[in-house]
């Protein structure tokens, strides 16, 4: 069922209780009575009991008849965690119709039920993209990902690729980002260049990305980084010696997750792309690997889901090639509560 008929229904129901009202009130006035202001009240508050039900038995039929689309069922479901009194508020000022309360691009569903954050308040999104190759397909796919699929706000994706991923640029773009930025927001950097144990090169500006004097040693990252004063941030590196970085790297101006794995290939279904590793890891959006059930795809589950794909390559390659790949997180199962949005999970078929 539609939210057009749902919202049919709810007029005609409001239109039910009004009527009714009014209808009683002049009813006893025509016995004679004259009903005084408490009386009045007990018996719209009864109308309105009446309408609760009704509107409750209705929720419990979109539920049951598997006719409306999940985004009108997480919406049904988060309403019903409202008292009565609320959700009939919420029906009179058209609320009841709208997912997205704070106009932030995640539904009110998610917010409060999964995500663990403000619905009624606006939770900024933030990120920064960082791809030194040539080939681009890394940091563009991060890109639609971010703005096409989780609905990040572009004005606050700064992608930087070749020769623009330089360390100025990436500077300039956290100073912005630290002025603006909103104490309930997230931040995220993507960063994919060549590396060492000890640091990452950015690069120079002319398409050469190991020249020494684009080099930041992790602990120097970290430290640009803290810059920014997010609710949280969440990092994933994918360089040469990338496993250097999980006891060098430390922000202290937030909680945060570090993930040294190619993620820079998992986003979405990425099917405007041919390139093959982006096409491998693009399942992970699917069902398949939402290990918990609620819908929707954190970032604890995402690792968890690009470990097993990469099995194969790990069988056939040292047990220290492994030991590469890891994350790092500053408070206990961090991970498993990090959301880039509510881009709800997919099925396999749909990516193939």
């Amino acid at each position: 069922m539609s939210r057009k008929t749902i919202g049919i229904i709810s007029v005609a129901i409001v239109a039910f209780v009004v009527v009714g009202f009014f209808v009683a009130n002049d009813f006893l006035g025509l016995l004679g009575e004259e009903v005084e202001p408490d009386a009045s009240r007990i018996l719209f508050d009864e109308y309105v009991q009446t309408f609760s039900e009704i509107l409750q038995y209705e929720f419990d039929v979109f539920l049951d008849d598997g006719v409306i689309s999940q985004d009108e069922v997480n919406q049904i479901n988060f309403l019903k965690q409202f008292t009565q009194t609320e959700q009939i508020e919420f029906i009179h000022s058209g609320k009841h119709s709208d997912f997205d309360w704070d106009k932030d691009n995640m539904n009110n569903y998610f917010e409060k039920t999964i995500a663990d954050l403000p619905y009624d308040v606006y939770n900024g999104r933030y990120a920064i993209i960082i791809d030194t190759d040539e080939n681009t397909v890394a940091g563009d796919s991060a890109y639609y990902f971010l703005t096409d699929e989780q609905k990040f706000d572009s004005k606050k994706v700064v992608k930087l690729t070749y020769k623009k991923a330089t360390i100025d640029d990436f500077q300039r773009a956290v100073t912005e980002f630290s002025s603006s930025i909103e104490k309930n927001s997230f931040f995220y950097l993507m960063f994919e260049s060549h590396g060492s144990t000890t640091g990452v090169w950015f690069n120079d500006g002319t398409g050469y990305d190991t020249n020494a004097t684009c080099y930041v040693h992790y602990d120097e990252l970290g430290e640009i980084l803290d810059q920014i004063h997010a609710k949280t941030t969440a990092i994933t590196l994918y360089c040469c010696g990338q496993a250097g970085s999980i006891n060098s790297l430390k922000i202290t101006s937030s909680p945060y997750v570090l993930v040294t794995m190619p993620l820079a290939y998992v986003y979405g279904t990425s099917d405007v792309y041919d390139n093959p590793y982006t096409r491998t890891y693009s399942y992970i959006a699917s069902k398949d690997y939402d290990f918990n059930g609620n819908g929707f795809v954190s970032l604890g589950e995402s690792y968890g889901a690009l470990r097993y794909s990469m099995t194969p390559f790990w069988n056939v390659n040292p047990p220290e090639e492994e030991a590469k790949y890891g994350f790092f997180e500053s408070e206990g199962g961090l991970t498993s509560k990090v959301y880039f949005g509510d881009f709800s999970v997919v099925n396999q078929k749909n990516l193939d």
